[in-house]
């Protein structure tokens, strides 16, 4: 997996030649509402407290609540995620090996509510828990509450050998990188868009 550090206007270099601009969007000082409003999600991996596509949960060294009310950003309810060990993460998963398309999304968003300064990375895995070769992203909060962070699809859909898997993803994750346990933070606005 390739760790790309995502913070305002940032621009990094592919593996393979060519660049790509990452971007936050639409912060808000806590949980419960603010940011740019409810993204129009193609591919929902999480949204307002549940994961309608993705009904497994493979979370590790992490316990989650679904449904959790007043933690969504701009939606009723988030889902709450607590690291029990170092490195903890919430990890949605299709049932029975089937997947889920991104194909007709461009960019990757998700909206992390958590203190300033903890770090969370987000990768994604093919049909049949295969990973996705040399992808992933990091992502920096720089304010407490509630952060949207966005990336190409590209960024983390695209194998090394495959090309684009964008069609079968199987599960996604999205994991603290402090390396702690006890650390709480909501997800909402989690999938696919077009912008």
């Amino acid at each position: 997996m390739v760790e790309i550090t995502l913070n305002a206007a940032d621009t990094a270099t592919l593996q393979g030649g060519g660049t790509v601009t990452l971007a936050i969007t639409g912060t808000a000082a806590s949980g419960g509402g603010g940011g740019s409003g409810v993204p129009n999600l193609l591919t929902v991996m999480a949204q307002n407290g549940s994961t309608p596509n993705l009904p497994q949960d493979y979370s590790y060294n992490a316990t989650d609540t679904h449904m959790v009310a007043g933690a969504g950003n701009g939606n009723a309810y988030g889902i709450q995620v607590k690291t029990t060990g170092p490195w903890g993460g919430f990890q949605p998963s299709c049932d029975n090996g089937q997947s889920i398309s991104f194909a007709s999304s461009n960019t990757i968003t998700v909206d992390i509510s958590a203190a300033a300064g903890q770090q969370f990375s987000m990768q994604f895995l093919m049909a049949g828990d295969k990973p996705i070769n040399a992808q992933g992203v990091l992502f920096t909060k720089l304010k407490n509450g509630y952060e949207r962070f966005t990336c190409p699809k590209a960024l983390v859909m695209t194998d090394a050998v495959l090309g684009d898997v964008s069609g079968a993803i199987y599960k996604g994750a999205v994991q603290s990188k402090d390396g702690a346990a006890g650390l709480v933070f909501n997800i909402d606005n989690w999938g696919g868009i077009t912008v």
